[in-house]
C-alpha cells in the first residue's frame, strides 16, 4: 500500500476511535465508517494501478518546472500568443543564465534531440512526447544532453535534455528556454507555426493538463 494512503487510514481509525471512546452520535460514527471504507476502496485502487502501470512510469503526475530554479511565480504569462515577427508565440520564454540545467517537464518519451537542426528559429531543441499524451518542445537550448539517445528512450520528469542558451533566432537576446505543450508535434522548419499549443504553458506547469483550460485541437 502506497504510503500516503497508509498514512490517511491510521489517522482515519485513529479518528474513530476517538469517535467511540467520547460515545458521539451514531450519524458521526457511521461518517467515520464510512470515511475509512472510502480510505480502503482508494488504497486498493492505488495498488492496482502501481500494479498495472509499465515499469518505470509511474503515475501521470503534476509538471515540474523544466529550467532548474525558477520559480513559476517569476515566469511572464502574457508571452504566451504574443503576436511576433515569425507568429505567435506558442509557448513561454523562461530566463536563466546560459548554461543553466534544462529538465523534462514531465516523463515520457523522446521524439526528436536536433543540435542546430533543420529549424532556425528553434535553435537547439528537443521534442518529449509527455505520458499526459501532450507534445513538450525545448528550444533555443545551447547544448543538448539526450542529443546521442535513440527516438523513443523513456525520459524520465526532472531529467537533464539540455542547457540554456539562445541557439536559433534567440541569438544574441538574453539566454533563455522556450517551452511550449503541444497537441502534436511541429513540423521542422515551421518555428511557432509548426507548433499546436495546448494552452498557456505556465498554467500547465501549475495544475498539470487535466486542470488547465485548453484550446482546440
Amino acid at each position: 500500500m502506497p504510503e500516503g494512503l497508509a498514512a490517511v487510514q491510521a489517522r482515519i481509525a485513529q479518528i474513530q476511535r476517538f469517535s467511540q471512546s467520547q460515545r458521539l452520535p451514531a450519524a458521526r460514527s457511521a461518517d467515520s465508517a464510512a470515511a475509512v471504507s472510502f480510505a480502503d476502496a482508494l488504497a486498493a485502487a492505488g495498488a492496482a494501478g502501481a500494479a498495472g502501470a509499465a515499469p518505470g512510469t509511474g503515475a501521470v503526475g503534476k509538471p515540474v518546472m523544466p529550467v532548474q530554479g525558477v520559480d513559476i511565480n517569476s515566469l511572464q504569462t502574457h508571452s504566451f500568443n504574443n503576436v511576433r515577427d515569425s507568429g505567435k508565440h506558442a509557448g513561454v520564454d523562461i530566463f536563466a543564465k546560459k548554461g543553466t540545467p534544462v529538465v523534462a517537464a514531465m516523463s515520457g518519451e523522446l521524439v526528436e534531440a536536433s543540435w542546430n537542426g533543420p529549424n532556425p528559429m528553434g535553435g537547439n531543441r528537443v521534442w518529449i512526447k509527455a505520458d499526459d499524451g501532450t507534445f513538450h518542445y525545448y528550444a533555443h537550448l545551447d547544448s543538448i544532453t539526450v542529443k546521442n539517445l535513440p527516438k523513443g528512450t523513456r525520459v524520465q520528469a526532472g531529467q537533464q535534455i539540455g542547457t540554456v542558451g539562445d541557439s536559433g533566432n534567440a541569438k544574441g537576446t538574453p539566454p533563455h528556454l522556450h517551452f511550449s505543450v503541444n497537441w502534436t508535434q511541429g513540423g521542422s522548419g515551421n518555428g511557432y507555426k509548426g507548433e499546436n499549443p495546448v494552452g498557456n504553458p505556465v498554467d500547465y506547469l501549475r495544475t498539470g493538463l487535466a486542470g488547465m483550460q485548453t484550446l482546440p485541437r
